[in-house]
């Protein structure tokens, strides 16, 4: 994807070196993963965390008010790994399950990762290493993805991002990171920019939470990237992002409260949805595919 013309850059701010002391190489790290209704995937997904070669992390599972065996089994999991524990609540969407696990954690990096989706065994430790080559103003690090079907057949769509740095102007005109799962991020950095944004459910509009939040880090922090295929991120009939319509329509909800603050970033979102379109155009082929 090619970037358009640049509009205006974001706004200089001081390096936040002096805030957050340098990423160590074995930095406490806080996991979060949101569930709802989670049974068919969780052991897997937890599996793909526990087995992380970077063991320094907490891993708090948020029930966003199940009503299947996701408790049970996140229960089961703490049982054998005292790394992990479950934080309960009402249903609120995926944004205030994420928002809970945050406030939750107690470590300076959080890591989502979706109740679906998956790591590989080194995302977390080729994540920090990125993040301490790239210096001070990192706010986030991110890897590239795969998609997987609920059958586990692999495809990627296209020439995987390569943008690190300043990308702010890059993020308004495109999701970067591509999921919830792929970005480890200074929680301190979610704090400021407001965390996820829950109230888009309330509204009709949830999906585009992840991206919301990304764009507002950049505003104030550059992004580093981990070139390893280190996530493997889940496309079903059933998920949440597989609802084409209500992806976009969480987009264009999502852009219109960005443009009341930001309106000279216009034409990097008409740019942006331009390539939304273009991708889930694509995605409703992949998703009509038997045997994913």
């Amino acid at each position: 994807m090619n970037q358009s013309a640049p509009t205006k850059h974001r706004q200089d701010v001081p390096s936040p070196a002096g805030l957050f002391p340098p990423i160590a190489p074995h930095e406490f790290i806080s996991v979060i993963v949101p569930a709802w209704n989670a049974e068919r995937y969780l052991d897997r997904t937890i599996e793909s965390i526990v087995r992380q070669s970077h063991r320094n992390l907490e891993i708090i599972i948020v029930d966003d008010g199940s009503t299947d065996r996701t408790p049970s089994i996140a229960e089961d999991w703490a049982r054998k790994d005292p790394r992990i524990r479950l934080v309960r609540k009402g249903n609120g969407g995926v944004a205030s399950a994420r928002n809970a696990g945050i406030a939750a954690a107690r470590g300076r990096l959080v890591a989502p990762c979706d109740a679906d989706d998956l790591w590989g065994p080194y995302k977390l430790e080729t994540q920090l290493a990125a993040w301490r080559r790239a210096g001070p103003r990192v706010g986030l690090v991110y890897s590239w993805s795969v998609t997987i079907g609920e059958r586990d057949r692999v495809w990627v769509y296209g020439d995987p991002f390569e943008e690190e740095g300043d990308v702010f102007l890059r993020m308004c005109q495109g999701n970067l990171i591509g999921n919830g799962s792929a970005a480890m991020m200074l929680r301190q950095a979610v704090l400021d920019a407001g965390g996820y944004d829950s109230s888009l459910r309330a509204r009709g509009a949830q999906g585009c939470e992840d991206l919301e939040l990304y764009i507002e880090i950049a505003r104030n922090y550059n992004f580093a990237l981990d070139r390893s295929y280190a996530v493997a991120y889940r496309q079903t009939g059933g998920n949440m992002s597989s609802d084409l319509r209500q992806m976009l329509r969480s987009y264009d909800t999502m852009m219109a409260d960005f443009l009341v603050r930001h309106p000279e970033n216009a034409a990097d979102f008409a740019f942006g949805r331009a390539c939304l379109l273009d991708w889930l155009r694509f995605r409703a082929l992949v998703l009509r595919k038997p045997g994913l």
